[in-house]
């Protein structure tokens, strides 16, 4: 019987403990329509890469840098 009352404290312990964060995080509802897609993005080619980096004033040069540097962290995966 303890064992039992026990247990439905901790239950409902981890149930409000996931409400508080599930409404705290709801905003990544928003982007669910990017995350779960049907079909994955397509990867880049060179040839897309460097059009970016050529085309983007801010963020072209840092890309361009960190593909040179740190290819292990690039985050736009170039197809070979």
């Amino acid at each position: 019987m303890a064992d039992n009352a026990q247990g439905s404290s901790s239950q409902s312990y981890w149930e409000g403990y996931k409400e508080f964060w599930s409404e705290r995080f709801s905003f990544l509802g928003n982007y669910s329509k990017f995350i779960n897609r049907d079909k994955p993005i397509p990867s880049w080619s060179t040839s897309d890469v460097e059009e970016f980096i050529a085309s983007d004033p801010v963020h072209g040069p840092v890309v361009m840098i960190l593909s040179l540097n740190h290819p292990h962290l690039c985050l736009l995966r170039m197809s070979s």
